[in-house]
């Protein structure tokens, strides 16, 4: 788990060693850097955190609750199995910041330190980064329908219950999603 969260942060030089554990950015992976950037997490990364993103993306509206057909097409929700936790997903650019969505697994408090740590040791201030849990805003449907899809594998079984738990933990993310663009707005 920390090594797909270092991975997805970071790219080794092309010499395959760690040569004194000095890593490079890749430009693309740079760029979406230099905005101040938003990660939003969750316990698998495929289902609050990913429509946090959407949301303050503006792929799924604020205003009304999505449809199935919304939430499918949705990058990243529903998708994932557990053994990608950590990988972070960059999910798209506003005009103020890097919108990125992970899963940081039942250690989310002790990993999102780390997350914070290694930008701090890539150079970036505190301040460009802001990162925000979004399973509190999850119910009891949601975690269900995630641990059926995810853990189990029953992705078609578990829909209606992913679906419901969306859309009732909707109204919240949304919530926390503009607390979120308030906070970016402050800073510009």
């Amino acid at each position: 788990m920390c090594h797909n969260l270092l991975s997805s942060l970071l790219h080794r030089a092309e010499d395959s060693s760690l040569q004194g554990c000095s890593f490079e950015l890749t430009m693309r992976n740079r760029q979406t850097w230099t905005h101040p950037s938003v990660i939003y997490y969750c316990f698998g990364g495929t289902h609050s955190s990913v429509m946090a993103a959407a949301i303050h993306l503006n792929w799924l509206s604020a205003s009304r609750l999505p449809t199935d057909e919304e939430l499918r097409r949705t990058p990243y929700f529903n998708c994932e199995s557990n053994h990608r936790i950590g990988t972070v997903h960059h999910m798209g650019l506003t005009d103020d910041a890097a919108i990125k969505a992970v899963g940081l697994g039942a250690n989310r408090k002790p990993l999102r330190r780390l997350l914070i740590q290694v930008l701090g040791l890539l150079g970036w201030r505190s301040d460009e980064v802001i990162s925000t849990e979004t399973l509190n805003a999850v119910g009891w449907m949601l975690r269900l329908g995630g641990f059926m899809s995810c853990r189990l594998g029953w992705r078609h079984l578990s829909w209606p219950l992913v679906s419901a738990g969306a859309r009732r933990a909707h109204p919240k993310l949304c919530a926390k999603v503009e607390q979120i663009k308030k906070q970016l707005n402050k800073k510009s």
